[in-house]
């Protein structure tokens, strides 16, 4: 049986996004394919000098857990002053990290191929593939293509050698690929979406019905909601204009929900309170991710007003809901909810996103997921990489 090391970047408390992504892209190659596949995530923790200096808690450090049936192996690195140092005061590339991920890479002797998610991941499967011959492959999900190395000359320098040392690298869209050519033209990368989990599904009347009561909304209460954090990236401090330019311009009963936390949670509130009456709207805050199934089925149109995207993940869950979707025309965003409803990031933001939504408020679009943009699609072509790499 073949063996297959997965390394991503992580944090135990924030099991979300790449998260999410991986473990489902575990899951479901192991349905498809006989392989013996091992989970390993790092996660950087700061020792007692650090905490003090960036007033962080101590970290509880487990060597395993397990989440949806996938056991996780940890990784643990202590974050080092001194290549903080050096990366901000010298622009030198982390020597402390790169030694650690040296000996780490020893761990994934055995192994017949390593599979890394985005940056620091991509260098421990970079040494396995120097110091072991293991063919590796990198994911990069977003963030680490689109905008990290633009922000920092240490990160382009090493993303570029990541990019092409990679035997093939996957990027989450067809943007996000053409921003790697860009960043590395020599790099061999392929896109590979990710997908809806099963949980995300259009509920039947019934179930919907019985979910609107409980959440106290009336039978003819349109529902309007944002699902992320709230922050500068995702532009949530437009989110209480959208929803008021939604507000004076739909003829009909209204309420506009917003999901998760961030450090715009106090504005954003503060804002809405303005801007709409107090029975107008609602601030989940963080929620279990159980609970984001059951309040997209109840919404009826969710906005992404992002500055940046990679592949939007929740644009996927709730367009497999069955709520329609606007958002920005910012990274593979129109490859998921088309590109007729997407607004350019400009000046009338606001305004075009609010009149595509009133649209969608008045007349359901139909928005469908292409077909490459579910798991099982994402490993048959994942399966297929694999294969001809552990051909040769």
């Amino acid at each position: 049986m073949k063996r297959i090391a997965v390394i991503f970047e992580g944090r135990i408390d924030q099991r979300m996004g790449v998260f999410n992504a991986v473990i489902n892209r575990v899951k479901h190659l192991q349905a498809i394919a006989p392989y013996r596949v091992d989970v390993y995530m790092i996660q950087v923790y700061d020792g007692w000098l650090m905490r003090q200096l960036r007033r962080t808690p101590k970290t509880v450090r487990p060597a395993t857990f397990v989440e949806q049936g996938i056991h996780i192996k940890m990784l643990w690195y202590k974050r080092s002053w001194a290549d903080s140092l050096r990366h901000r005061l010298l622009k030198r590339q982390p020597r402390n990290f790169l030694r650690w991920c040296s000996a780490m890479a020893w761990k994934l002797r055995g192994y017949d191929l390593v599979t890394a998610h985005d940056r620091l991941a991509g260098h421990m499967a970079a040494m396995a593939g120097t110091q072991l011959s293991i063919p590796h492959f990198i994911t990069w999900h977003g963030g680490s293509i689109n905008t990290d190395p633009f922000h920092d000359t240490v990160v382009m320098q090493s993303t570029r050698r990541l990019l092409a040392g990679a035997r093939c690298n996957f990027g989450v869209s067809n943007a996000l690929c053409h921003v790697a050519r860009q960043i590395e033209p020599s790099c061999v990368i392929a896109p590979l979406y990710n997908g809806a989990s099963s949980e995300f599904h259009p509920y039947s009347a019934a179930q919907r019905q019985a979910l609107r009561q409980r959440y106290g909304l009336n039978a003819d209460t349109r529902v309007v909601i944002f699902v992320g954090r709230l922050d500068e990236d995702k532009k949530a401090f437009l989110l209480p204009d959208i929803f008021h330019h939604i507000q004076a311009t739909y003829d009909g009963s209204l309420t506009f929900w917003t999901v998760g936390d961030g450090p715009l949670a106090d504005t954003v509130a503060r804002s809405l309170a303005e801007r709409l009456d107090s029975g107008d709207f609602k601030m989940w805050g963080k929620q279990d991710p159980s609970v984001i199934p059951h309040l997209l089925n109840c919404a009826d149109v969710l906005v992404l007003p992002s500055r940046m995207e990679g592949l939007p993940l929740v644009a996927i869950e709730a367009i497999a809901c069955g709520c329609n979707v606007v958002a920005t025309r910012v990274g593979g965003t129109p490859e998921v909810v088309g590109e007729e409803n997407t607004v350019a990031v400009d000046d009338d933001l606001v305004p075009n996103m609010a009149r595509r939504a009133v649209t969608m408020l008045q007349h359901h679009v139909e928005q469908s997921l292409p077909p490459a943009i579910d798991w099982r699609a994402t490993a048959q072509a994942e399966n297929e990489h694999y294969l001809q790499a552990m051909a040769r």
